[in-house]
């Protein structure tokens, strides 16, 4: 009954998520999904600064949730409604500034606060927060508007490449959730993720591959062929994967199963997220090579 819940639950927010990105396709630019991913930020900076306090860190939730917020927003902000500086694009200097600045007001709120090992120990984890999620949820965001060049499906370039890290993503751990529950047999990793099978890596590993090629074909992104975009999906998937093994560690490290219950079924903002954690700079970069 929990897995049909959980399917049922999984569909809406699906549909929600779709829904936006049609939305935005409509009025031809990414702010409502820009609102989502500011929204997924500052749940999932919340969640991470609570689990590093559990692990006994000095870390204000605060601090983490409105410099996560900043960094994502100012530059999101700029690149959305296309703000240029001397005929250049604006983002990527605003994502420097504002990661730079919300670094060095932490430094002076822990130096301020607390004394000596505390401090640095909050710095550090501070900013491994601003790391994790704002500037890898912006550079997702980057992806959807690297191209508003028009595909054969109607979509653009970058709502394909989009589509194209999700269903690698956050498909491919669905196949391996299904294929470890029903064919798993030999633990993967079970210091970290006790549920993980070698099976259902696999298993997740594959229908990332192929659901990059079903996405790349259905959509029309031109260049190279269906291998690479297997390889591409392959890569996106095991990176997603170690996304997901990161934030099972940090979880055991707390001493918590979930990293929140603010998503019936599923637990966390982060628990939904996390397979982005890293696949999502590891499409950036290797779609900026193939395509």
């Amino acid at each position: 009954m929990k897995v049909v819940r959980r399917i049922i639950f999984g569909l809406a927010l699906l549909g929600i998520f779709f829904g936006l990105l049609y939305l935005d396709h409509i009025n031809g630019n990414a702010i409502l999904l820009s609102a989502l991913i500011l929204v997924v930020v500052a749940g999932g900076s919340f969640e991470l600064s609570t689990l590093f306090k559990k692990t006994g860190a000095w870390v204000s939730r605060r601090i983490c949730v409105l410099g996560s917020s900043v960094i994502f927003a100012l530059p999101a902000s700029a690149m959305v409604f296309e703000f240029r500086f001397r005929e250049h694009d604006a983002s990527a200097a605003l994502l420097v500034i504002a990661f730079a600045a919300c670094v060095l007001l932490s430094l002076l709120y822990y130096f301020r606060t607390f004394d000596g090992a505390p401090s640095l120990g909050g710095i550090f984890h501070t900013i491994i927060c601003f790391l994790l999620i704002p500037v890898t949820f912006f550079v997702a965001l980057s992806i959807r508007v690297s191209s508003d060049a028009a595909l054969e499906s109607g979509l653009t370039q970058g709502e394909a490449l989009l589509l194209l890290l999700f269903a690698s993503s956050r498909g491919g751990d669905i196949f391996a959730y299904f294929v470890g529950r029903f064919l798993g047999r030999h633990k993967a990793i079970p210091a970290v993720s006790p549920g993980k099978t070698i099976e259902g890596c696999a298993g997740g590993l594959l229908g990332s591959a192929g659901l990059a090629v079903l996405v790349w074909s259905a959509c029309g992104i031109p260049r190279y062929n269906l291998i690479v975009a297997a390889l591409v999906g392959l890569a996106i998937g095991f990176a997603a994967q170690l996304g997901d093994l990161l934030e099972s560690a940090i979880k055991r490290s707390a001493g918590e199963k979930d990293s929140g219950n603010l998503v019936p079924e599923f637990g966390g903002v982060l628990d939904m997220v996390d397979n982005f954690i890293l696949s999502a700079p590891v499409a950036y970069g290797l779609l900026f090579f193939v395509l």
